[in-house]
């Protein structure tokens, strides 16, 4: 009911951050060109499952990948532009060159929005809000906000999930990716990759 009162999703930004070069050794393979493994956004592909999941599959894409620094051989940052069919909008930041871990979720609707945050830094800091903006002047109001979250508990939820699942059909409320879907991100990441090269929009 709360995320209803906010009207339909017109759109959405997901991002995730992370410096792998002063946690991985040498050796890692983020640090080797892509043709040995699978490059950024395959190693971000939760990101991609996410916006699947929220907003259903995707008309058109568009992807720029860069390298930024020197250390990686490889790329380590992508920006990518996707025209959802129902008409909403997701654009997904990935990079390995934060100095801190950072993901975080945006959606914008008719009538307010979700933020999800977190960051591991000094203090590992999380925060989960609903926004619903009213009247003429778009007067904010805060209908929810968690500061702290049970780590634990998706895993709980998880395999919960993994243990009520039947073959390859999903039940209600089951959150786990069925392999349609993981075949769908699949699709997806080639097509981002296929974007980059070109640098044209491709049509999925």
């Amino acid at each position: 009911k709360i995320i209803k009162s906010l009207g339909r999703p017109l759109y959405s930004h997901i991002y995730y951050n992370h410096n792998f070069t002063n946690s991985k050794s040498k050796d890692h393979y983020i640090f080797k060109d892509n043709k040995y493994w699978g490059g950024i956004i395959y190693d971000c592909i939760h990101e991609i499952d996410i916006i699947l999941f929220l907003f259903g599959s995707v008309k058109n894409v568009y992807c720029k990948n860069y390298k930024l620094n020197n250390i990686i051989k490889s790329e380590d940052f992508s920006s990518i532009f996707l025209e959802h069919k129902n008409k909403i909008y997701s654009t997904i930041d990935l990079g390995f060159i934060n100095k801190i871990k950072e993901r975080g979720l945006e959606i914008k609707c008719e009538k307010g929005e979700i933020l999800l945050k977190s960051s591991n830094g000094k203090k590992n800091s999380y925060n989960f809000e609903i926004i619903r903006y009213s009247g003429l002047k778009r007067e904010k109001e805060i209908i929810f906000r968690n500061k702290k979250i049970d780590h634990n508990a998706q895993y709980e939820e998880m395999i919960n999930n993994f243990l009520n699942l039947k073959k390859f059909n999903k039940l209600n409320k089951n959150l786990l990716c069925t392999l349609n879907e993981g075949i769908e991100a699949v699709k997806l990441v080639d097509k981002c990759y296929k974007s980059n090269k070109t640098s044209s929009i491709e049509k999925c």
